[in-house]
């Protein structure tokens, strides 16, 4: 049993069309965690024109999990919609300073202003 877990809730909004993704734990190359970049590729695919990860449950990030972000950033790009980083921890948001996402992936404090 791995000590690395993520939990992923799914919100759908229609008033706005978009998902919204509420992820919390460890962000880094488990199975959950590259079902959750197939969920948004999916998503993304579907012509949802906005996908919101909300990182205020991220307790850590490693480069894998930098990397399904950055592969997410792609996706949305390439199908035509937009993807939104909100509420990231401190931490978090160092990490993806650090690697230059945070300045290309747009972010929002709140979901709730995302979804405006």
């Amino acid at each position: 049993m791995s000590v690395w877990k993520i939990e992923v809730e799914k919100i759908e909004h229609a008033s706005p069309h978009a998902t919204v993704f509420r992820i919390s734990g460890v962000l880094t190359d488990t199975r959950e965690a590259f079902a959750l970049l197939d969920e948004i590729r999916g998503a993304l695919h579907h012509k949802v024109p906005l996908v919101i990860l909300n990182l205020a449950g991220i307790e850590r990030m490693t480069s894998a999990g930098v990397g399904i972000i950055a592969a997410a950033f792609t996706a949305a790009q390439r199908d035509g919609g937009k993807l939104c980083l909100v509420e990231a921890t401190e931490r978090s948001r160092q990490l993806l300073e650090l690697v230059g996402l945070w300045a290309l992936v747009p972010h929002s404090e709140t979901e709730t202003e995302a979804l405006s």
